[in-house]
């Protein structure tokens, strides 16, 4: 598909006379490669103004059911995508670890291969996935699908390190990084 026909779909949902969810997964559903570019214009279809205001109760909700939508649809979806703050730190009282390692793993700032089978199959079990998914997951060090905010510059992805490391600058105890690089 080339770029004008990806301009004349997006040209086509912008047009749309009804810019409801129906027309939304109605494209979505159609067109899943363009799941970011609907979403986002949807948006800006909705709230024309060039004027930054604060968002309603209203907009969130409406960016949270089409993400919900785009985010439904990715095969293999981020599995730390969905923690609520409260989820994190059950997961963390569960798995006796530091918020900085869940925070660690889910940045992507582990190397994927120096976590040990054990903690991953843990791990997968309270994220209520797959081990090879979480794996997966895990090892995707690219862009990660998420929502995007305007920014003064892009991110800078920070370099991995080993298991042992994030253990070790979460200041746990010998022991439990022993039992914890168990494999």
């Amino acid at each position: 598909m080339t770029n004008n026909d990806r301009e004349d779909i997006l040209g086509a949902f912008a047009m749309e006379p009804q810019q409801d969810a129906a027309t939304l997964k109605d494209y979505l559903r159609r067109y899943p490669q363009f799941a970011e570019d609907f979403v986002e214009l949807s948006f800006l279809c909705v709230s024309p103004d060039d004027d930054v205001t604060e968002l309603t109760e209203h907009d969130h909700n409406r960016i949270d059911s089409a993400w919900a939508i785009v985010s439904a649809r990715v095969p293999g979806a981020d599995p730390f995508s969905e923690l609520t703050s409260q989820r994190s730190q059950e997961i963390c009282g569960a798995l006796a670890i530091p918020r900085s390692v869940l925070v660690a793993l889910r940045d992507r700032l582990v190397i994927p291969a120096t976590v040990p089978l054990r903690f991953l199959t843990a791990l997968a079990q309270q994220l209520a996935v797959a081990v090879d998914d979480l794996r997966r997951a895990l090892g995707n060090n690219g862009l990660q699908l998420s929502r995007s905010f305007l920014a003064d510059r892009p991110p800078k992805r920070e370099s991995q390190v080993s298991f042992e490391q994030i253990l070790r600058e979460a200041q746990l105890d010998e022991e439990r990084i022993r039992e914890l690089l168990q494999d």
